[in-house]
């Protein structure tokens, strides 16, 4: 990603201010519609990030890191509307609460790791 499109991100709909840590006007561009997916705070998380990961792009030259933090977010957001995998993983907290889990020694023993 080039600095000139890290930077517009922030640039593009309607501007985000941010004061006493607090995003005020929260419209997407299209393209970004997916934090909808996100609360309040995460949204407020992402923003950080990716503002933090700009400053050091900005120091640094690795505009990458702007991608991946990008690109980590929207996997997150995809993942939270998988009904099945959401399913799955309330079965999984279930047993790990019901002390069905395993240890990860265990698993490596067992499978010669």
């Amino acid at each position: 990603m080039s600095r000139r499109k890290a930077e517009a991100i922030l640039k593009r709909g309607t501007p985000v201010y941010i004061a006493d840590v607090q995003i005020i006007g929260r419209n997407f561009p299209s393209e970004y519609e997916w934090l909808e997916r996100f609360d309040y705070e995460e949204q407020i998380e992402f923003y950080w990030e990716v503002l933090g990961a700009i400053t050091q792009a900005r120091e640094n030259g690795q505009w990458e890191r702007v991608s991946e933090v990008i690109e980590a977010w929207w996997e997150t957001g995809m993942e939270r509307t998988d009904a099945d995998l959401q399913k799955k993983l309330q079965e999984a907290r279930r047993e790990l609460a019901d002390g069905k889990g395993h240890l990860w020694e265990e698993v490596r023993k067992e499978l010669d790791m």
